[in-house]
């Protein structure tokens, strides 16, 4: 039977074994990103839709911003402007459709079967 110090050793060891893993699979990933990458720009597009084993792939070299919140604590601090806030500005929309047909083709194809 191991002593607390053994296996806490033998845990940690495993811990940093697994970190390694993890690091080298994450630089493993950005070599295949930047292989995607040099394969779109070669043929001159910025945005690719597939089928990988059954299922939908869309490589988009766009660079996009995600913004996470706090649903409920925006819901909260906004108060009855947020429904106002939320709305989509038609207006807008409108203005600005031509930029962002692609960005919806490409979204819409998220949820295609």
């Amino acid at each position: 039977m191991m002593n607390t110090k053994e296996e806490l050793q033998a845990i940690l060891t495993e811990y940093r074994m697994i970190e390694k893993e993890l690091e080298y699979l994450e630089q493993k990933k950005q070599a295949l990103r930047e292989k995607i990458r040099s394969l779109l720009e070669g043929e001159g597009r910025t945005h690719y839709f597939l089928v990988v084993d059954n299922e939908p792939a869309i490589l988009d070299l766009r660079q996009h911003t995600e913004v996470r919140y706090n649903e409920a604590l925006l819901q909260q601090r906004l108060g009855p402007r947020y429904a106002r806030i939320l709305s989509p500005d038609l207006k807008k929309i409108r203005q600005h459709l031509q930029e962002i047909t692609g960005s919806l083709v490409i979204r819409v194809a998220d949820y295609w079967p």
